[in-house]
């Protein structure tokens, strides 16, 4: 990588990767990576970028080399690359495991952040399950995590948008109410 000029940096490998894997190009990124990651101190976001291209790609089962590496020591393990795993084991129909892994994450003294929870929002809402993603949004309002800190309409509407579905047009409206309460003003999606 040194050959074509000035020392690259870790934010240098994160957007070449990110480019990669966006054109679909993931086995060029991942041979790129695995040529250039002695040079350069992977960083979470750089796992996190390979992982969630690999899960758009095939499945979780190929992250396991990479996430060892992580917990090897080699890249510290956050919120981001755990809320990664989650969403990688949410879409395919995994939520259990997700959880285990949540609770795996408080344990190690991570807090949760409001994407967190708006994973399992979200695949409870494409598994028709509007109780288990409004107690998911309890939680994080238990947590002062929703709404005014990271929870946005695209999380409320997701449960709305549900309710509308499966024809329970009093509670859409009641979670309206509570967005415009809770200062998350609706917006022409919802």
């Amino acid at each position: 990588m040194q050959d074509f000029g000035p020392k690259p940096r870790i934010n240098d490998l994160d957007k070449l990767l990110f480019m990669l894997c966006k054109g679909k190009h993931l086995k060029h990124a991942q041979e790129f990576f695995n040529g250039v990651k002695l040079e350069l101190s992977p960083s979470e976001k750089t796992y996190s970028i390979l992982m969630s291209s690999w899960v758009k790609c095939e499945t979780l089962r190929r992250h396991g080399n990479s996430l060892m590496k992580c917990l090897s020591g080699k890249c510290p393990i956050d919120v981001t690359v755990y809320n990664t795993l989650l969403g990688c084991l949410c879409q395919d129909g995994k939520t259990e495991e997700a959880h285990r892994l949540f609770r795996e994450m408080e344990s190690c003294g991570l807090q949760p952040d409001a994407c967190s929870y708006s994973i399992f929002i979200l695949a409870y809402c494409e598994a028709n399950d509007a109780h288990s993603a409004l107690r998911v949004l309890v939680r994080m309002r238990r947590y002062s995590l929703a709404p005014n800190v990271g929870t946005n309409e695209f999380t409320f509407n997701f449960i709305i948008k549900l309710f509308c579905k499966n024809d329970c047009v009093n509670q859409a409206l009641k979670l309206i109410n509570r967005m415009d309460k809770d200062s998350c003003l609706p917006d022409y999606h919802t």
